[in-house]
C-alpha cells in the first residue's frame, strides 16, 4: 500500500490546548484520503496568522485516520519525515521546505512540489505593505534568494502542480519532466454547490429586465485586494447615476476605512459592506441568488480561489488584468479585464456591461460550465491522478 506525505504551507492553530484546522484545508485532506487509497500522512506547523472567526474544525486524534506531524516552528522537513513514504506532496511556496526535493532524490522518495505564488507576486505583496521602504528592500533581496534556491530544488523535483496560470507558466519547465507538471485552479464549492439551472435562469431573467445591476467583491479586506479601490469605483458610479448596488464581504486592516468611506461619501444606499459571513450557508447563497457581476480590484496576480469560486456561482469576473484573471480569460470567456489601478477604466467598462446585459448573460452561463470542469472534487481527483502518473512514470 503506497504512502502520501503532505507537507502545506498552511498551518493548525491552538486554541484553549486545542488544536484547529482550516475547515477547506482539512475537507482536502479528507479527500486526499479517500482517493488515494493509501496510507496519507501530515506534516504541519503552527499558524502564524491570526485565528480565523469562521471555517475552523477542531483535530481530534482518535477520530482522524490521517497521521499528523506536527513540526517545530522553524523545524525544516527531512529524511526522518520521510520513513516508508513512496510520494511526497509539498509546498514550494514554504521556504523551509525547500531543499527537500534533494533529500528524496537521494533516497528514492518521489518529490512533487506544489505552487501558487511567483516571485513577482512576492514582490507585489511586499510592496503593498505597510513596512518602510528599507524593510521592503530587504524583504526583497530575502525573496530573490529563496526564488533561486525555489528554482534549484524544482530541478530535483520529479512533478509540479501548479496552482494558477502565473505558476504554472513559471515553473513547469523547470522540473525534471514538463509533462509532470499539473495546471489546476483552487476551489472550496464541490458539485453540489454549483448553482442550478433554474436559480441561474431566474437570477439571469431578473439582469435582463434591466433591474439594478448586482455587484460584489469578497475576499480579505486589504489594499493587496483592492478593497482600496472599491471606494473610488462607487463614487464613480454614483457620479454617473448609474443604478447599481455593491455588496462587499471579507474582513481586514480596512475594515473601519471601508465603513468610514461608505458614510462619508453617503454611500449607503448604493453599498453595503457586511464583514465576514460563513462561506458556505451566507456567502455562496447570496451571490448565486443576487449578483450580476463580480468587481476583482486584485492588484498582485496570487491565484486566488475567488475567481473559480465565483464562476461555480454563475457570475462572471470584470477586474484588473494581473496575470491569474488574464490566464483564465485566455482559457474560458467568463469575464472582462482592465489595466491594473485604472478606476476610471473599470468604471468605463462597467457601463459599457450595462448596456449590454445579454453579454453579461451569456458570460454568466460559460463560468458556470468552466466551473464544472474544476470543481472541488474533480481539481482533488486531478492532483492525486498527477501524483499516480509521477510514481509510474518514474519508476
Amino acid at each position: 500500500m503506497s504512502k502520501l506525505c503532505l507537507i502545506p504551507s498552511v498551518g493548525y492553530w491552538i486554541e484553549n490546548d486545542k488544536k484547529f484546522f482550516d475547515r477547506k484545508f482539512y475537507d482536502g485532506l479528507s479527500i486526499y484520503q479517500r482517493l488515494w487509497g493509501g496510507a496519507l500522512q501530515v506534516c504541519i506547523r503552527k499558524s502564524t496568522a491570526p485565528l480565523p472567526k469562521f471555517g475552523l474544525v477542531e483535530y481530534v486524534k482518535e477520530a482522524s485516520p490521517i497521521k499528523f506531524v506536527f513540526l517545530d516552528d522553524d523545524e525544516k522537513p527531512g529524511i526522518k519525515h520521510l520513513n516508508g513514504v513512496d510520494v511526497a506532496l509539498v509546498s514550494a511556496d514554504e521556504f523551509r521546505n525547500l531543499g527537500l526535493s534533494k533529500i528524496c532524490h537521494l533516497y528514492k522518495v518521489k518529490c512533487i512540489y506544489y505552487i501558487e505564488y511567483i516571485l513577482e507576486t512576492r514582490i507585489q505583496i511586499n510592496f503593498l505593505s505597510s513596512a518602510s521602504f528599507f524593510k521592503k528592500i530587504k524583504t526583497t533581496i530575502w525573496l530573490l534568494l529563496m526564488e533561486l534556491k525555489r528554482r534549484s530544488s524544482l530541478v530535483y523535483a520529479d512533478g509540479l502542480q501548479a496552482n494558477g496560470t502565473p505558476a504554472y507558466n513559471a515553473y513547469q519547465n523547470r522540473i525534471k519532466d514538463a509533462e509532470s507538471a499539473l495546471l489546476y485552479f483552487d476551489s472550496r464549492n464541490t458539485v453540489d454547490m454549483l448553482i442550478s439551472n433554474e436559480n441561474l435562469n431566474e437570477r439571469l431573467s431578473r439582469l435582463l429586465s434591466n433591474n439594478t445591476l448586482r455587484l460584489a467583491f469578497s475576499g480579505r479586506i486589504t489594499a493587496m485586494k483592492g478593497a482600496d479601490d472599491l471606494i473610488e469605483f462607487a463614487k464613480i458610479l454614483k457620479k454617473k447615476k448609474v443604478d447599481f448596488h455593491l455588496d462587499i464581504f471579507g474582513d481586514g486592516d480596512l475594515n473601519e476605512f471601508l465603513s468610514r468611506e461608505i458614510d462619508k461619501a453617503k454611500l449607503s444606499n448604493f453599498v453595503t459592506f457586511h464583514g465576514a459571513v460563513d462561506y458556505k450557508s451566507e456567502l455562496v447563497p447570496f451571490i448565486q441568488q443576487n449578483i450580476d457581476v463580480f468587481i476583482c480590484c486584485h492588484k498582485q496576480s496570487d491565484p486566488s480561489c475567488t475567481y473559480l469560486e465565483t464562476y461555480s456561482c454563475g457570475v462572471p469576473i470584470l477586474g484588473y488584468a494581473n496575470k491569474a484573471h488574464s490566464g483564465i480569460l485566455k482559457i474560458a470567456d467568463v469575464g472582462w479585464e482592465v489595466p491594473l489601478r485604472s478606476i476610471n477604466t473599470l468604471v468605463e467598462k462597467l457601463i459599457e456591461i450595462n448596456s449590454n446585459r445579454n453579454e453579461v448573460a451569456d458570460k454568466s452561463r460559460r463560468a458556470i460550465e468552466f466551473a464544472k470542469s474544476h470543481t472541488f472534487e474533480k481539481t482533488f481527483q486531478n492532483r492525486i491522478d498527477n501524483c499516480r502518473y509521477v510514481m509510474k512514470q518514474h519508476d
